[in-house]
């Protein structure tokens, strides 16, 4: 039996949250990069769903943008609005 692909949704979610939350800042990659310990590169694979990130990067990224890493996680629409 052949192995399904592993749904991409949480690397989705990750990714559009890390862009939503690093421009809400204004911060390019490369700051958030400086911020985080990340390298830019890791980031904009990321972000452009490339790379999936482990559980140190995300926690990591949440640090640097003050969130909490499980709203990193969550789909646009399963945000709590503020």
């Amino acid at each position: 039996m052949a192995r399904r692909p592993a749904p991409k949704r949480l690397r989705e979610a990750f990714a559009r949250n890390l862009v939503r939350l690093r421009e809400t800042r204004n911060w390019t990659q490369e700051e958030l990069a400086r911020r985080a310990g990340i390298s830019r590169t890791y980031i904009g694979n990321v972000e452009n769903c490339m790379y999936a990130a482990s559980l140190d990067v995300i926690e990591k990224a949440a640090h640097a943008l003050g969130v909490q890493p499980l709203e990193m996680l969550r789909p646009p629409r399963e945000r709590k609005s503020k």
